[in-house]
């Protein structure tokens, strides 16, 4: 919209430097707002695929049928990611199944202890229950009750209706055990 013969030579080079600066910004924007974007869909790739990976962990193992062959697959795979929390709660869970409750807890505190590391409360709420469950059948309903009011006050967070009424079942079943104790 400038005449550009009608400008000094000083206009000249103002001008043309002030549309050099515009220029080489929105080239700049421009790569910034591409390289943004594909870094986005590049994360939620990466996000998809880590997820559905996760949900395969314990899928693959809830096919087999016999727990003890589970838990020699179990192992085989802790061998390969020992900080896998789940893979400890999924052998805690098969012991529990195989009335192994010592093994159970051992397992099952295992993933607890991963799990305080590395946050996932939907599997923290099934180890603290799969543990209570084997304190409660080794009689030690006191230590048993702990977890599942623990697991319960998580599970009330995560808003886990089955888990939390599953839980909470139980504890109802330690204080009719009292009751039953009393009389």
């Amino acid at each position: 919209s400038i005449r550009k013969d009608l400008l000094s030579e000083e206009e000249k080079k103002k001008y043309y430097a002030k549309i050099w600066r515009r220029h080489t910004f929105e080239i700049s924007c421009g790569c910034y707002k591409k390289l943004f974007c594909v870094m986005r869909y590049t994360l939620l790739l990466i996000l998809f695929f880590s997820a559905s990976a996760y949900a395969q962990t314990s899928k693959q193992y809830d096919t087999i049928t016999d727990p003890a062959i589970a838990v020699q697959k179990l192992h085989f795979a802790i061998s390969k990611d020992v900080t896998n929390s789940e893979l400890y709660y999924l052998i805690g869970q098969r012991k529990f199944y195989l009335q192994e409750y010592d093994s159970c807890i051992f397992y099952s505190n295992k993933s607890i202890e991963l799990l305080t590391k590395f946050k996932n409360n939907k599997i923290l709420i099934q180890a603290l229950h799969i543990k209570g469950s084997a304190q409660y059948y080794l009689d030690d309903k006191i230590k048993a009750e702990t977890n599942w009011r623990q697991a319960l006050q998580l599970a009330m967070q995560e808003n886990e209706f089955e888990k939390i009424t599953k839980l909470a079942t139980n504890i109802g079943a330690i204080y009719l055990d009292r009751a039953y104790l009393k009389d």
